[in-house]
């Protein structure tokens, strides 16, 4: 009995100690992105975006994932056991078991805007093709008479069927959609429409909520007549109107009197009601709800912003965001929060000394000399900034049509380089040697911190992502993978990673990290091959962003914004113990000789920068094995010595109190 307990503790011991988690995870408190539509069936929510169906499952709080990520959803509808999804450019989809699995029948390659269901006949309207109707829940259509026109709105209001279009008001049908007549309101742009138990609402484009109360045969507008409404909904006698800029109206009245809600800086462009909730969806910043007809507003939890850069400094991370500016974290990832830079696009993040370096899409260079607290535009301030990278205190900066500009001093003033045209998707620099990833003229080299600049063999690809490693350069392009250089660009190789649209680049010794259009790829062997590492994603993500940090590798994705994994669970380095060691050591590799894998550990008492290379017997670097800041601990690095020949080698650590340096020798 006694040796089982012993044997259960070693367990336990053991178990507490692993990483905590072999997948990734999604960061909480990046919330955001565009709801185009909402429908809902008790407390049971979903939401049609710009990367497929979201569902919740408590009134709109919590959002997930639920297949057609692949398709921007326009309209969405429920009738029974049915879910409608109308895309943009892909047709209509069906499912009949709550968004698990989806088939297209027979509605194909158009914009589907509007859907709307009555018995078993469906009515869906489309971007100038009209109306479309299926008298058998979608198993086979017809196309009624009403074409040749775009479609933005459907309602049904008893035996009638009312479509708003595109500049020409509002149509009504009164049998089935097989006649049209255009009403009274025949000159407006009619984005959303909505009937009560008498009346009629219709949001249009600059002209505010009409109404009818006489089944749509002629229409009033409401005292809301000079905002741009998006969406309406009726519930009982209340009303609401999602307005561009403006947030969500209600009327308590029926249309008689207005007044804004506390959600009123918002692009509100859809609207729907859960149990006793009010959905508002907007164009950046997702779902919010209220259950006070508009007084207070609470943000849900819907994580479906674009993570396009990311950075970390004084353990601050940061994420920059398509339009919703950036985020930062003081813990790791596990929260977040938006700074004040709040409002704009943003390409790429760098730091620099003590700023932290902020790349938009058409004002230039922001800058933070307060981890984000406040934000300064430098004087590089009228241009698109693809990529930043920093070097000391040099940051260079990548532009459309411009080139390479450098700031000496941290980001705050600029000058172009002799690099002066064109466009510049990828910078990367590492001691005086800059590289430029070009849209279609691949990479450009200076030598001399930017000064002087030549083009590489590698010049006939749209380059997007770059990373260095020693004299290992890695390029990634759009459509044809990865292509490593051994000697700082001077030759180039395509790696068995090349048919991707590669996005992000991060290098940690011998292992590279990929992000691209479809996942996550990981190399251990400087780019010979490669494997997937999706898991926990739950669906194929679009990656734009990586980031390597002492504890996780975060990941900026389209559409999901910001997940996170363990770098140890990725990378060859691990934390073998968090207890604190008492002093630095390097310790002897083990086995020695080895053939061609060995272990190095070594351990830091106290947080820190820590470099580890390893060099030929005449002092030649080879390989970088670590190269950033890691916690107090002690590590294992796992060294794959298969692309070095027989002989004796150093390996040396270099942290700002500690160096050392042990000989291993490899024998094959």
């Amino acid at each position: 009995m006694k040796k089982l307990k012993v044997l259960f503790s070693f367990i336990m011991l053991f178990i507490i100690v692993l990483p905590a988690s072999a997948d990734w995870i999604q960061c909480n408190g990046i919330y955001g992105g565009k709801i185009n539509a909402i429908a809902s069936n008790g407390s049971t929510v979903y939401a049609g975006t710009t990367i497929g169906i979201f569902v919740s499952t408590n009134n709109g709080a919590n959002w997930t994932s639920i297949m057609l990520y692949d398709k921007i959803i326009c309209s969405i509808a429920i009738n029974g056991t049915y879910l409608f999804a109308g895309t943009s450019g892909e047709g209509l989809f069906r499912s009949t078991n709550n968004g698990s699995n989806w088939i297209n029948n027979g509605i194909f390659n158009i914009d589907v805007n509007a859907v709307v269901t009555s018995g078993n006949n469906v009515y869906i309207g489309t971007y100038y093709n009209g109306v479309y109707r299926s008298t058998n829940n979608g198993d086979n259509w017809i196309h009624t008479h009403l074409d040749s026109i775009t479609v933005n709105a459907l309602t049904i209001k008893g035996s009638y069927i009312l479509a708003g279009t595109f500049a020409h008001g509002i149509y009504r049908s009164s049998n089935n959609g097989a006649n049209w007549i255009q009403t009274s309101l025949d000159n407006r742009s009619i984005n959303s429409l909505d009937a009560g138990s008498t009346y009629i609402f219709a949001a249009a484009t600059s002209n505010g909520i009409y109404y009818s109360t006489n089944n749509g045969s002629n229409w009033l507008q409401t005292s809301l007549n000079n905002q741009n409404t998006w969406a309406v909904l009726v519930d009982g006698n209340n009303v609401y109107a999602g307005a561009y800029t403006n947030g969500v109206y209600h009327s308590p009245d029926n249309g008689t009197t207005w007044t804004q809600t506390a959600l009123n800086n918002q692009d509100v462009i859809s609207l729907g009601m859960a149990s006793s909730y009010l959905i508002a969806g907007s164009i950046y910043y997702g779902a919010f709800r209220t259950t006070n007809n508009g007084t207070n507003w609470t943000q849900s939890a819907f994580m479906n912003q674009n993570v396009q850069s990311l950075a970390a400094a004084s353990g601050n991370i940061f994420a920059g965001t398509y339009s919703n500016g950036i985020y930062r974290s003081t813990n790791n990832g596990t929260s977040w929060n938006q700074t004040s830079l709040n409002d704009d696009n943003i390409l790429s993040l760098a730091v620099s000394g003590s700023n932290v370096c902020a790349g938009t899409g058409g004002s230039g260079v922001f800058y933070s000399a307060n981890n984000g607290n406040n934000w300064v535009q430098s004087g590089l301030d009228d241009k698109p900034i693809n990529c930043l990278a920093a070097n000391g205190n040099s940051v260079f900066a990548g532009t459309n049509n411009y080139g390479v500009y450098l700031s000496a001093n941290n980001g705050v003033n600029w000058t172009q380089t002799s690099l002066n045209t064109g466009t510049v998707k990828a910078i990367a620099t590492s001691g005086n040697y800059v590289f430029a990833g070009m849209l279609l003229t691949g990479v450009y080299r200076s030598t001399n911190n930017g000064t002087n600049w030549i083009q590489t063999s590698l010049n006939d690809k749209t380059l997007l992502s770059l990373a260095i490693n020693g004299s290992n350069v890695f390029a990634g392009t759009s459509g044809f993978g990865v292509y490593r250089s051994t000697n700082n660009g001077n030759t180039w190789v395509q790696t068995s990673f090349n048919n991707k649209l590669i996005l992000a680049l991060i290098v940690y010794g011998n292992y590279i990290v990929a992000g691209a259009n479809d996942g996550i790829y990981l190399s251990t062997n400087n780019g010979d091959t490669w494997t997937q590492k999706n898991d926990g994603f739950g669906i194929t993500p679009s990656v734009n962003s990586l980031l390597l940090t002492s504890d996780n590798i975060f990941a900026g994705l389209r559409g999901m914004s910001a997940w996170r994994r363990t770098s140890a669970e990725l990378i060859g380095i691990k934390m073998i113990s968090q207890q604190v060691p008492v002093s630095f050591s390097l310790e002897q590799n083990y086995p020695n000789p080895f053939n061609p894998v060995t272990n190095i550990n070594f351990s830091i008492p106290e947080k820190c920068y820590v470099t580890i290379k390893v060099f030929d017997i005449s002092g030649r670097e080879l390989e970088v094995l670590v190269d950033g800041e890691l916690a107090p601990g002690s590590y294992n690095i796992d060294y794959n010595a298969s692309k070095l020949s027989s002989g004796v080698y150093v390996y040396q650590i270099i942290t700002d109190k500690f160096i050392s340096a042990r000989k291993m020798v490899l024998i094959k």
